[in-house]
Order: structure tokens, then sequence, then C-alpha cells
């Protein structure tokens, strides 16, 4: 679910994985390990859905509300630190 949900944004984004990766500073290939359903970690998946502007949830659940409201770009900001 969380591969299908990342493809679908970087299409979305007329991204390439390799520029996502790049622009997220990850190494080469790693998001090619959630390919084989690897999950991320909260971090990560923290980073990804920032970077692409939806939720966690929207990344990882079934939800199909994508849109992040102010509130939780908050919470996401405090739980990095």
């Amino acid at each position: 679910m969380f591969y299908d949900r990342l493809k679908s944004l970087i299409k979305e984004k007329n991204k390439s994985f390799n520029q996502v990766e790049r622009e997220l500073g990850y190494p080469k290939n790693a998001l090619n390990d959630y390919k084989k359903g690897k999950i991320p970690s909260a971090k990560r998946a923290a980073e990804i859905a920032e970077y692409f502007g939806v939720t966690t949830d929207y990344l990882l659940d079934d939800t199909e509300n994508q849109e992040q409201t102010y509130e939780y770009s908050v919470i996401q900001r405090r739980a990095k630190k």
C-alpha cells in the first residue's frame, strides 16, 4: 500500500524516484526497498509526507484524504524535534 501511494505521488508530481531521493537527501535506491513491502520509519514517513504535502495517514493507510492541514503540519514538525 505505501509503495503504491508513493509511486502515485511521484507520478502526480512528474518526478522520478531518483529525483525524490536526491531532494530528500536519501541514498540512491533508498525508496526501492518499499517496493518489496518494507514500511518506512515514522521519521521517514513524516519526511516523505511533508515533501508531498500529504498526511502520513494517507501514505500508510487506506484513507483517501491527502490534504495536510496546518495543525497536522505543526504536529509533524514538533515530532521531529
